[in-house]
Formats: C-alpha cells, structure tokens, sequence
C-alpha cells in the first residue's frame, strides 16, 4: 500500500483470513503519478519541483538503483515544473516497460527499466486544459468554454489506456463525455475510444475492470467481461 503523504509503502501478506502488516519501506520522493511493484525493483512516479527525474527505480529496500525520465519543459519556476511534469504511470510487468502521461502536455512516454527511452507519442486535437503562470510567480487555472483533463492510466495485458474527461461549457447544460486512447507500447498502435461508461478506471485483467461510476452517488464498482 502506496501513502503518497508520508512517503511510505506499507507491505501486508496474506495470513489465514486477513492480511497482516510485515513492514515499510520509505520512499525518496513522493509517488504522486503511481507505483509499481514486481519481483526485485520498486518504480515510483513524481513530479518533480527541481530538475530532476519523474521515474525513481528502488529496490526493495527504498534505496534508489537509477533515476530517469523528463518531458523537457525548462522553468525556473519550481512551481510551473511541479505541474508541467505532472503525470500518471503504468508497467507492463511482463514486458518490463513504463509509460507516463502527462496531465497538461498531450505526450506519452515509455521507457525500459533501465531508463532507456524506447519510443513517444503526441496525440494531435488534443487540447488539455492548462494552467497560467503569473508575474507573482504563482499558477492559477483560467476557465475555458472548453477543457479536456487527463483522469487516469490503466494497464491491460499488453495495452494500456489513457482516460481523459472533457467538458463543453458553452451551453446553458455543461456537456460532460469520458473518452480515452488504447495504446500498444510495443507496436506503437493506439486506438480513440470514443465514448466510456465510468469516470475513472482503476484496474483491469483477463477477468473484468475496476472502475469509479457516478450515478446519484459515487461508487466502485466491478464489471466482468
């Protein structure tokens, strides 16, 4: 278990009925874009307020084995580049790959565990809603008639799909549509998906989605294939 506020992980395992608490690993930065776990390395994801990078791989001690990844967006404003390089992160465990996207750039990335940058994308049309920097130095969100946000990053099996929320404000009634991109990191194929039926997916497998649904109260829900 991943606690972003005190830059921890908590590990549990399975003892008769329940889990049981084993120990904590410490974390060097905080793993605000996500975390990933397999059998001998730890990757965090954060967006970084120096010049450093977005993806720490640990192993399981906490103790930092390499750092890498950057969307290239110079600042001297350590504000601007907290949100610049705001992202989320999934791993493709079998495949050993990593793939960020980004809450205000249209681009994703996927690495190898060893750093290597293996290919990005920039998705054309696609206008995410961003955020203004001041004289002051600070960051404020102007409104827009029109505003696509980055929700989430799910992986499933050799795909993994970006989830973006957008919404017209032109009209009397705010017009609100969930869409997404269903993407191949080792082929390089992505497909639109026009239209979705939860706000935020979770998880996925062989066997059914995760997912966060609105209707007069929101609510986790489970739906099999």
């Amino acid at each position: 278990v991943a606690d972003r506020a005190q830059m921890k992980i908590e590990v549990f395992a399975p003892e008769k009925d329940a889990y049981v608490y084993r120990r904590t690993i410490r974390l060097p930065q905080v793993a605000s874009g996500g975390v990933c776990v397999d059998s001998a390395s730890i990757f965090i994801s954060t967006n970084v307020t120096t010049d450093d990078s977005l993806v720490y791989h640990l192993n399981k001690n906490g103790d930092v084995v390499e750092k890498f990844g950057s969307i290239l967006y110079k600042s001297e404003n350590p504000i601007v580049r907290s949100y610049i390089t705001r992202n989320y992160m999934t791993c493709n465990l079998r495949n050993k790959v990593i793939s960020l996207a980004f809450r205000y750039a249209p681009i994703i990335k996927t690495y190898d565990y060893g750093g290597n940058l293996l290919w990005q994308i920039w998705i054309e049309d696609l206008n995410l809603g961003g955020f203004a920097e001041f004289e002051t130095g600070g960051v404020g969100f102007p409104a827009q008639e029109q505003e696509t946000n980055l929700v989430g990053l799910v992986q499933l099996n050799n795909y993994f799909a970006v989830q973006y929320f957008y919404v017209d404000n032109r009209l009397n009634q705010p017009i609100f549509r969930m869409f997404a991109y269903l993407i191949n990191p080792l082929t390089k194929e992505y497909f639109y998906i026009d239209s979705l039926q939860v706000v935020k997916i979770y998880h996925a497998d062989q066997k059914g989605v995760l997912a966060r649904q609105y209707d007069e109260i929101s609510h986790i829900a489970y739906y099999s294939y």
